[in-house]
């Protein structure tokens, strides 16, 4: 009987030691996981957040945007603004006012490979002189 007994205690603390460690392994598991998932939530805040700020710049830009166009639409029914499209884009002009239209020169392109051979020249230049200076000071 007593035996028996003290086989029954230690099954009974096997058994407690087996209990114990489950649910020590349970909470661990527990704390482990609920400290990863909040770091997880702590990640897409952070990044919902940042999203949030570029949509708002955005947000802010285009209204601006928007408020200029408005502004710029309102202006183009004005008597005001249909005469300077008239007169700078079509050639319109008004009473009293004289039209002059500027022509470029046909020997311009001719003339700018010209100023690029000059200053192709102008660096050569200087690149033959300094070697010249420099064989002067080599010993021979």
């Amino acid at each position: 009987m007593v035996a028996k007994k003290l086989k029954k205690r230690k099954s009974n603390k096997k058994q407690n030691l087996f209990t114990k460690f489950f649910w020590l392994a349970v909470f661990v598991f527990l704390f482990a996981y609920l400290g990863f998932a909040n770091v997880q939530l702590f990640i897409q805040r952070h990044h919902k957040k940042d999203n949030l700020s570029q949509l708002t710049n955005t947000f802010n830009s285009l209204a601006e945007e928007q408020r200029k166009l408005n502004f710029e639409l309102g202006a183009t029914a004005s008597p005001e603004y249909l005469d300077r499209v008239a007169r700078e884009e079509f050639g319109y002009k008004k009473e009293g006012e004289q039209v002059v239209v500027v022509k470029k020169n046909e020997n311009e392109p001719a003339q700018e490979e010209n100023n690029k051979e000059n200053n192709l020249q102008f660096f050569q230049n200087i690149i033959d002189w300094i070697t010249v200076k420099f064989e002067s000071l080599t010993p021979k």
